[in-house]
């Protein structure tokens, strides 16, 4: 089993030629490294789309011995995608783009193994729901988590076409000092929390439909097979924004609440947040019983989550708009993003 599933890494799944005699094999083998070096200066932005998904088929070039046709079914219609064979083919495409580009973003952000890093994954990833495709490509691999005791599942706000779903106002830093100036909730403006231990979320961001109907976006960014959270959490998060918006108190009376666990492509089945994330009481702390009651309850009927298993090319996807962010901030390297955080988030400390 074990030379088949590398025989299956190397070619694709294949009956015909995994479980044959070396020639055959060999002789596949090797046109798929052909196939990986006709990766070119003139021909990566072929692959650059088939790792994002947009590629065409195309059976004059090179590529078609690495790639398989699928049908996407989003709601009642069908549509047709390309893709590499299996994960570790996508790697391998991956890993000679980067060898052939030469683009430090990405290097910053995959091992030359084609693997995410899941520390930079974390800190940055937040900051990709300011990019429109990035946003709409999501919005189509979001899976919904079951709430609980027979609630029924909504779409999420992502998946709608009538609204505008993305942070297209930008980022903004999220004041959590008591003496900050109060201020009104931006729509469509990403809030990135100043401290490292806020609570409940890397970060939010506020949609309003032409009904008036406002949805906070939460997103959370992990590799932890779990991420529940706790009636503290979410009561201090309330008391955050009470602080920082002017008008949070009448807002978040009729407001939606979507939690987007975010999961790198790689993740184990095994680690894959697919469970109701619960909020759990604490025995001890500040809030008393009731409140605690109140917050499990608003979090067991109210909140709406939803989890996705990034794929490679909408991996390729958060780090291109990474990319895209830190050119317009005129930065020289995109690890600067997390340097600038560093440095607000000593400004406040100071400030304080």
């Amino acid at each position: 089993w074990k030379e088949i599933k590398e025989r299956i890494n190397n070619i694709g799944p294949f009956p015909r030629y995994i479980f044959s005699n070396s020639p055959l094999y060999l002789q596949q083998y090797y046109e798929v490294k052909s196939s990986l070096n006709c990766i070119t200066e003139r021909t990566i932005s072929e692959y650059i789309d088939i790792l994002r998904g947009d590629g065409e088929w195309n059976d004059k070039s090179p590529s078609q011995d690495l790639l398989k046709v699928y049908r996407l079914a989003i709601g009642n219609d069908d549509f047709p995608r390309i893709a590499a064979f299996n994960n570790e083919l996508n790697k391998s495409i991956l890993v000679r783009v980067m060898e052939i580009c030469r683009a430090p973003y990405l290097k910053f952000f995959f091992t030359d193994r084609g693997v995410l890093i899941a520390e930079h994954f974390e800190k940055l990833g937040v900051i990709a729901f300011t990019d429109k495709d990035f946003v709409t490509a999501l919005g189509k691999e979001l899976k919904i988590i079951q709430p609980p005791k027979g609630r029924v599942s909504q779409k999420s706000v992502l998946q709608r076409r009538d609204l505008i779903t993305y942070a297209s106002n930008g980022y903004d830093l999220f004041p959590t000092g008591i003496n900050d100036v109060s201020r009104r909730i931006e729509y469509n403006m990403l809030y990135r929390p100043s401290i490292s231990n806020f609570p409940l979320v890397d970060g939010f961001y506020f949609v309003k439909s032409e009904e008036e109907r406002v949805t906070m976006i939460g997103i959370q960014t992990t590799t932890a097979k779990s991420h529940e959270t706790t009636v503290t959490a979410v009561i201090e998060f309330n008391r955050y924004l009470k602080n920082c918006f002017s008008d949070w108190t009448d807002v978040s009376k009729e407001m939606s609440w979507e939690i987007i666990y975010i999961q790198p492509y790689d993740t184990d089945e095994r680690r894959q947040i697919k469970k109701w994330q619960g909020c759990t009481l604490n025995e001890s702390g500040n809030y008393n019983l009731e409140q605690q009651g109140i917050t499990a309850k608003f979090w067991n009927e109210k909140v709406n989550q939803y989890q996705v298993n990034l794929s490679l090319g909408m991996a390729v996807r958060l780090v291109e708009a990474l990319e895209g962010v830190r050119k317009e901030e005129k930065l020289s390297k995109i690890e600067d993003l997390i340097q600038i955080r560093r440095q607000e988030v000593h400004q406040e400390v100071n400030f304080n």
